[in-house]
């Protein structure tokens, strides 16, 4: 039986198994997994490293290693490639991407057929600790929400002081939609992976708002509303407070 280590017209298969084992399990000790997949998924991960490891042990006690023939080699370079793009992988989506995936305001709705969630019923995963529920001034109580909830149901928060978590960016290209100096804050929602991913925005108004890079991660404090602006619905947060914050540990909605 041939040793497990020799090196004969196979070396390659063997670093492209431990390439991709390796790749996995940094994914899984970091977490970074996360910029491409829903966390709940890294028992694929899991399953995928005890799979490569049975071909890199089936294939190295192999007594007639197969020749490294120019197919295969073209077939190890594309299992390449993906590790390469995840090398080379954005370590989040940003406002580049929310620009590409904007399809633009949603056509005006009857308030009549928007979805209201029951009462008492709240997504969290902005970021931000819920243990209590904070005031402004005048004691009314501020929701801690995310942008997706103003998105599923704006009936239910609509004239209601908010809180909510996400990046912030300006672009000319959207003063265009949303008139002068319009302060977009975005996320983006995540059924599966990233590749489906799809931005959910709100626009900030309000006096004295800071200037920060962008997709810098803030704090909004403010009334939401839907503005009717001609045939479109555009949320929109008022009197806004802003100031940065950390990046959520998960940084998508679901």
């Amino acid at each position: 039986m041939k040793s497990f280590f020799t090196i004969q017209r196979q070396w390659w298969r063997i670093t492209l198994f431990l390439l991709w084992i390796g790749a996995f399990l940094f994914l899984l000790v970091t977490r970074k997994y996360i910029v491409f997949l829903r966390p709940e998924f890294a028992i694929l991960l899991g399953l995928g490293i005890l799979t490569l490891m049975g071909f890199l042990f089936s294939g190295g006690l192999e007594r007639s290693p197969r020749p490294a023939s120019g197919l295969e080699i073209v077939r190890g370079c594309i299992l390449i490639l993906p590790l390469v793009y995840m090398l080379n992988a954005s370590a989040k989506l940003d406002s580049s991407d929310f620009r590409n995936r904007f399809l633009g305001p949603s056509p005006a709705m009857d308030s009549s057929i928007c979805s209201l969630k029951p009462k008492g019923e709240r997504v969290n995963n902005s970021g931000l600790n819920t243990a209590t529920s904070p005031s402004d001034p005048s004691g009314e109580i501020i929701e801690e929400v995310t942008i997706l909830d103003l998105k599923t149901a704006p009936q239910q928060y609509s004239g209601r002081q908010v809180l909510v978590v996400g990046m912030v960016f300006q672009s000319e290209e959207f003063d265009k939609i949303f008139g002068d100096n319009s302060h977009v804050l975005f996320r983006f929602t995540v059924n599966c992976c990233a590749a489906d991913s799809a931005p959910v925005y709100a626009l900030i108004k309000g006096d004295e708002l800071p200037i920060l890079p962008d997709d810098t991660w803030v704090k909004v404090g403010g009334v939401f509303e839907m503005e009717q602006t001609g045939n479109y619905s555009i949320p929109v947060i008022k009197d806004a407070v802003v100031e940065a914050t950390d990046e959520p540990k998960i940084p998508y909605l679901y």
